[in-house]
């Protein structure tokens, strides 16, 4: 394939359509679509209308218009807690959804250090 599908890459229809176009010569039937076109297909239906995607990538309608519909996973929010007496010890644990992780322990005051390691780990995702 001549494109790759990169979550920060927005593609236009035709770089979708070669894209089908190449797994479609490539993969020996009967085959299931990847995730990653179908999402290609999806993210091309909030600037195209979806009967008009479906017709260039020979889609079906019906299926690519439920995909459209159905609601993204949900997204991390940032909760900040408040202590209600001084920490001795404490234990954060993160996970940004792509993979990354941090986990802080430590015995003693790090209140003051916290939010900026925090802000730091979600400000690199």
């Amino acid at each position: 394939m001549s494109q790759e599908i990169t979550p920060d890459k927005i593609l236009t229809l035709e770089e979708v359509e070669d894209l089908f176009a190449a797994w479609r010569q490539g993969t020996p039937r009967p085959r299931r679509i990847p995730e990653d076109l179908w999402e290609a297909a999806v993210c091309l239906c909030r600037s195209h209308p979806v009967g008009r995607v479906a017709n260039r990538l020979r889609l079906g309608y019906h299926e690519l218009s439920e995909r459209v519909q159905k609601p993204s996973p949900p997204i991390s929010h940032f909760v900040e807690l408040s202590p209600l007496r001084p920490i001795s010890e404490l234990t954060v644990d993160c996970n940004d959804g792509s993979g990354r992780h941090m986990h802080i322990h430590c015995n003693g005051p790090l209140e003051s250090l916290l939010p900026l390691l925090l802000k730091s780990f979600w400000e690199k995702s």
